[in-house]
């Protein structure tokens, strides 16, 4: 079994050179529908091909070289969950512990909020999820963590419905304690690192956080 996890959606990618370090040898790539778009200028083979195919054309004969050992999975196009969403539930129902979701943002304003919710879902499952792009990264938390420095990132963080309470912030340029962190509050947005490594410790809630860059 492969260590990860890469899910190949349908958003925008700007830079595929920067997916060439990020994408390795031993990542088991599933490509969601629309995301073929991408697979030639990623350059990488795909290992599961699936969704109802509304974005593109699902004969490989058409794909290239990338797909030719391609296993698909062909869905109704009237279906209740997005292609993105059945390639997580894939990688879950095959084992996978990590999962990286790539060309999850921009584009359609719906489907990034859906891709977002999807990282409680791995959560829940008991997967480590991230959302990535060539300037940000984005997680899910329903527990304290910390989270070592990133050079030339910012750091912030949203709740992902409600509140949460208790915040407290360490290891950051600008700290809180204590703080109860609300749906419509923007105080956690464009933190600094001030140590190698930032402590992010709450009682309860689910919080998103967003490693970013200009």
């Amino acid at each position: 079994m492969k260590d990860r996890a890469v899910i190949v959606s349908g958003g925008e990618i700007r830079d595929y050179s920067f997916y060439k370090d990020y994408i390795k040898e031993n990542d088991y790539i599933i490509c969601a529908d629309g995301g073929s778009i991408h697979i030639n200028n990623l350059n990488i083979d795909v290992d599961l091909f699936l969704g109802d195919f509304d974005s593109c054309d699902f004969d490989l004969t058409k794909k290239g070289k990338h797909f030719i050992s391609s296993e698909i999975l062909r869905f109704k196009k009237e279906k209740d969950s997005t292609d993105t969403h059945i390639a997580v539930c894939e990688a879950i129902e095959r084992g996978y512990k990590r999962i990286s979701i790539i060309a999850a943002l921009g584009g359609r304003m719906d489907h990034m909020m859906a891709n977002i919710y999807l990282l409680k879902l791995m959560e829940d499952k008991g997967v480590d999820g991230e959302i990535i792009d060539e300037k940000n990264i984005v997680k899910y938390f329903s527990k304290s963590f910390a989270v070592s420095k990133k050079e030339g990132y910012y750091i912030s963080f949203l709740p992902l419905s409600g509140s949460v309470t208790g915040l407290t912030l360490s290891g950051l340029k600008y700290s809180l304690c204590d703080y109860t962190l609300k749906s419509g509050d923007s105080i956690c947005i464009s933190n600094e690192f001030s140590d190698k490594e930032a402590r992010i410790d709450f009682d309860s809630g689910e919080i998103l956080m967003f490693l970013s860059k200009d």
